[in-house]
């Protein structure tokens, strides 16, 4: 599924009728082979009082949650369930979180935030839990406050993974090192100053042993991670390795963003927005643009290299991008 944040739209699409890829990149070819996001591919479609609104899209299981990140914390949080077609509403955040975090391990979300405190001239640090989802039948989502992790502020995490363990997650940290959180215990551990190699989520994938994501050293390329143990406290340093095949080209001016998704059975998803010829971000409020999906699946060869096989692509024309949202589609495995 894939969700824009301008319109609050999410679209269904089957990854399976992406034709293979021909490895042809030009502009004239992009523009020629785009089509439209079908209209009755649309699962939902959400109105806002605001169309400037920055918020925020997580997906947990079948739902997918749209949280509101403003200064108003008294809106609520819409949630949609792709299973049952339905819309759900939940509380809203308990403070307000306009530079938070977003966390998911097995069906809880965690937020982070670390606001500025304008009167004392301090930031000051906040973590939130919601989950699991209610009963059908009774009870209600639920907001609990935690204890604020133990790392110096501010806090902008770079990437995060999910432990195989399913109850611990690591949080890379820009200027502080890497951390660990246990879902269970609520305790946290630092595993060093180093930082995984990944631009935002990384996804554990069985076959490989190993996380994967997009690597945050070599644009374009995917990182192959070995897993740390939660209890590994005294990490010096970590083992990875990048994926030869480019999977996108954020060389060119027309780039915009890339996002990965993972499928499963070593399968991902990349979603990858571009503006559309003719269209300049940096003059224009309103650009449209393309959406590039690719699937592929990042195996181990025999010579022990890993390689990205197997892609498929699919553009589609997007008919414009807010700038003012600060939010590009968006896209989720259910």
């Amino acid at each position: 599924m894939i969700t824009r944040g301008d319109a609050r739209c999410t679209y269904k699409l089957d990854v399976d009728a992406f034709p293979p890829d021909t490895g042809t990149g030009t502009d004239d070819h992009l523009e020629s082979t785009a089509r439209r996001l079908p209209h009755d591919c649309v699962a939902i479609r959400m109105a806002s009082p605001d169309r400037h609104q920055n918020d925020q899209f997580v997906c947990v299981g079948s739902k997918i949650f749209a949280f509101y990140k403003d200064k108003d914390a008294g809106r609520s949080t819409m949630v949609y369930d792709s299973a049952t077609s339905q819309v759900a509403v939940c509380p809203p955040l308990l403070a307000p979180k306009d530079l938070a975090e977003f966390l998911t391990v097995g069906v809880d979300i965690y937020v982070i935030e670390t606001d500025y405190d304008h009167f004392n001239y301090n930031f000051v640090p906040s973590m939130e839990k919601l989950g699991p989802a209610p009963h059908r039948g009774w009870g209600e989502w639920r907001w609990e406050s935690l204890r604020p992790p133990p790392i110096k502020l501010p806090i902008f995490v770079s990437s995060q993974a999910v432990h195989p363990d399913g109850s611990t997650i690591f949080l890379s940290v820009a200027d502080r090192g890497t951390f660990s959180f246990d879902t269970g215990r609520l305790a946290w551990t630092r595993h060093g100053s180093w930082l995984l190699p990944f631009d935002d989520k990384a996804c554990f994938v069985r076959e490989l042993d190993a996380w994967v994501g997009l690597c945050s050293h070599q644009k374009g390329h995917i990182a192959v991670c070995n897993v740390i143990s939660p209890d590994d406290g005294r990490c010096e340093c970590l083992t990875w390795t990048t994926v030869k095949d480019r999977v996108y080209n954020n060389m060119w001016k027309r780039y915009l963003a890339a996002s990965l998704t993972y499928i499963g059975n070593s399968e991902f998803c990349l979603l990858e927005t571009i503006t559309r010829k003719g269209y300049d971000i940096f003059t224009e409020s309103r650009t449209r643009m393309l959406l590039r999906l690719a699937t592929f699946r990042v195996e181990r060869q025999h010579s022990g290299e890993v390689r990205a096989v197997d892609m498929r692509t699919m553009l589609y024309k997007c008919p414009h991008w807010e700038l003012e949202c600060c939010r590009s589609p968006t896209a989720f495995w259910i």
